[in-house]
């Protein structure tokens, strides 16, 4: 593929949605109270002991609890060691290989400390992953992230490597996740104007370090009309 082709192709007629054949989600029913802000450290460390091979899988990832933002006067949490307060419609939701499967359903009827906090796994329901033309991923580790385009640059490099095709980066709040390596730094990202076909590679391969701890998975989103134009990211060098 040259390098012409990852920039120019119709985006414009209506895409037929593709259904990835190599990873799903399974989506747990909690009962978990509370959970600390960042609860990244816990959450792997009890999924990587229950499932043993869930670090050396290259598919794997594990979806950070995100509660709802703020609204209604409520102002959800930021800092890492402040308290967020779970629904009866959170779950807890892993990234697989889907040969996988059966062996991830085991994490039902298990109990896990996390951070101080009982969790209590139920049961899993199955979710495709789907092609969507515009993903978002909440946490995408970068070594520099304090300037957007030094953020963006090995971002795009990374994207061009894996032979996906996209027209536009958005780059959002900036956070600090902890690693039993220490802290993560991440932004928020999303890619705009994705064909099917990559929009699965990027949903089944994530990106940059870190799956395992919640950074690089990316999950739909629903649309950039309401986004300033001003305020997305152009691919570097455009």
């Amino acid at each position: 593929m040259s390098e012409d082709d990852l920039w120019s192709w119709d985006n414009n007629q209506e895409q037929q949605v593709v259904e990835s054949s190599k990873v799903i989600d399974l989506s747990f029913k909690l009962e978990c109270r509370c959970l600390p802000v960042d609860h990244t450290c816990d959450l792997h460390r009890a999924i990587a002991g229950a499932l043993p091979w869930f670090t050396d899988e290259p598919l794997t990832g594990l979806h950070l609890i995100h509660v709802a933002g703020s609204q209604n006067g409520w102002m959800r949490p930021q800092k890492p060691d402040e308290i967020i307060y779970l629904s009866r419609r959170t779950r807890l939701k892993i990234r697989i290989p889907v040969n996988r499967t059966e062996d991830t359903r085991t994490l039902t009827g298990q109990e896990f400390d996390i951070a101080g906090n009982i969790m209590q796994i139920g049961t899993a329901t199955e979710k495709p992953v789907l092609s969507n033309d515009i993903l978002f991923s909440r946490y995408v580790a970068a070594e520099h992230n304090d300037d957007e385009n030094d953020f963006l640059q090995p971002i795009t490099e990374q994207l061009k490597a894996m032979n996906i095709r996209f027209r536009r980066l958005l780059t959002g709040k900036q956070v600090k996740l902890r690693s039993p390596q220490g802290e993560i730094n991440t932004r928020s990202l999303m890619v705009a104007d994705l064909r099917p076909d990559d929009s699965l590679t990027l949903q089944e391969l994530g990106l940059g370090d870190g799956r395992r701890y919640g950074c690089g998975i990316f999950i739909h989103h629903k649309a950039i009309k309401a986004v300033n134009p001003d305020n997305i990211g152009h691919i570097p060098g455009d």
